[in-house]
Parts: C-alpha cells; structure tokens; sequence
C-alpha cells in the first residue's frame, strides 16, 4: 500500500546518506573487457573455466559454484524476492555485492565487499550509479549501467537467454 511504500522510501533516502560505499571495488573493470554472465539454460554449454577477463554474476549464480571453479568478481541482485532467497550467501561470500538499499530490511549485513544502491524503476541508463540506478525490466540492464559506471572497454554477454513470445490481438 502507499501508506507503508512512502516511509520506505523516505528511509531509503536517509540510510542512503549514511553509507559509505566503496566504489573502487568496482575498478577492476575499468579499461578492460568484462562478461556479463546470466543464469539462463544455455549458461550449461558455456565453459566458464576458459573466462580471463572481470566478470558480473548476477542473482544466483552461485547455484552453479558446485560445478565450475570460475567465481564472478563481482554479483548484482536488485529483486527483493532472490535476495531473499539467497540470503544466507550474500551474508557470507567474499566477493563484491551490488544489492538495493531495500537489501538491509531482507536481512542483509552491512560489510565492506557490499555496494549498496539506490534504486528505481526507471529506464533512464545512468552512468553514475552514485546517484541511483535504474533496474528497468532485468538485472541485466543494472550491470550495463555497472560496467558503463566502470568505464569498461567492452561488455561481452552469456547466459542470458531471453525469449519472449507475443499473442497477436484479437
């Protein structure tokens, strides 16, 4: 409801300026080619072990840790539901978290490898993420504006399987 959404946000904004994020987690992609990496289906013919460059898990991709030794440098999670559902590793992993603000209501401890954004659900691509990130449609569009924050000299993409198919109007 609107009664309960406008305090959140009001308290996004607050807590907004009391953390500290340490935006240089983020300069290992800076002037180098980095992979954006989905957990979609064909993630399963992708071999990860090959991958030499800086890379972007996003949501869950640790569910595929128990079969490759390939570990992302950085995860991004904007959805409140999959943080919740995944918890228990992002309090545990070392590696660099980028997670909403929304993360610390979820249970979500504060900690030094973790970036916490503002979010909207705007479509606007913005390359300061200091200010906010748009989350759009896909945590994909997230890590563009991750890697275009970055100043990476190019995004390279696997596993994400998008299809979608439309009903034609009656």
């Amino acid at each position: 409801s609107s009664i309960s959404y406008f305090p959140r946000i009001f308290l996004d904004k607050f807590l907004f300026l009391f953390i500290n994020n340490d935006y240089s987690l983020l300069k290992i992609f800076t002037d180098k080619d980095c992979l954006i990496v989905g957990n979609g289906p064909s993630l399963n013919k992708t071999d990860l072990e090959k991958i030499k460059m800086p890379s972007i898990g996003m949501n869950k991709i640790n569910l595929i840790f128990d079969k490759t030794t390939w570990r992302p440098d950085l995860i991004v999670c904007v959805n409140g539901l999959v943080i919740n559902q995944n918890k228990d590793f992002f309090n545990s992993t070392n590696i660099t978290l980028v997670l909403p603000i929304k993360a610390l209501y979820l249970g979500i401890r504060r900690r030094p490898n973790i970036i916490f954004v503002k979010v909207s659900n705007s479509l606007n691509f913005t390359k300061n993420i200091q200010k906010g990130i748009a989350i759009g449609s896909t945590v994909t569009y997230t890590c563009l504006q991750i890697a275009a924050f970055s100043e990476t000299k190019s995004v390279n993409i696997v596993g994400v399987d998008h299809s979608f198919k439309l009903k034609p109007k009656d």
